[in-house]
């Protein structure tokens, strides 16, 4: 369970830090391009030239473009933040490690949850020999693999005495 946890965290942390990044790189991306419309737009009041003018036009019109999609993905790129992780996972781990408990005791959205997160897909029923076998999520699965290998990490001793190394 703690071994879990940490995973959990350490990849949030890594998340986290590499949507920092992505932010940050999209803020330099759009500095960059102001810029840049910046000079295109003191060009153009030093061109003479038809032509020229309506080349810069257009390049100041595409990079204000390129400018509010860049703008428009920072605000998407922010998706971490506000959340606090620690408590969501706990939570969530508390529905895994015990989801009969919650499925007896809880109200009609928590059987909707426990439902959600302890099986892979939607249950399936059929009328004559009732619900089928259901594929456990990856969560399930990794906690009932835990729990029975403890049962081995000891080796149980048998009635013969162990082999001897050939080697010896």
């Amino acid at each position: 369970m703690l071994l879990t946890e940490a995973v959990a965290l350490d990849i949030w942390n890594e998340r986290t830090s590499n949507s920092r990044r992505s932010e940050i790189e999209l803020e330099k991306e759009v500095e960059n391009t102001d810029k840049e419309i910046n000079l295109y737009v003191e060009r153009i009041g030093k061109a003479t030239n038809e032509a020229v003018l309506a080349a810069y036009e257009k390049k100041v019109e595409e990079l204000t473009n390129k400018k509010l999609l860049l703008e428009e993905h920072k605000g998407k790129q922010n998706l971490y933040g506000g959340v606090n992780f620690e408590t969501a996972l706990k939570e969530v781990l508390g529905y895994i490690k015990s989801p009969y408990e919650i499925w007896s005791n809880g109200i009609f959205e928590d059987k909707r949850l426990v439902l959600r997160m302890v099986f892979e897909e939607n249950l399936v029923y059929n009328k004559k020999s009732g619900f089928e076998t259901a594929l456990l999520s990856l969560p399930v699965m990794v906690f009932q693999h835990s729990h029975t290998e403890k049962s081995r990490l000891v080796e149980m001793g048998g009635i013969e005495p162990p082999c001897k190394d050939e080697s010896e």
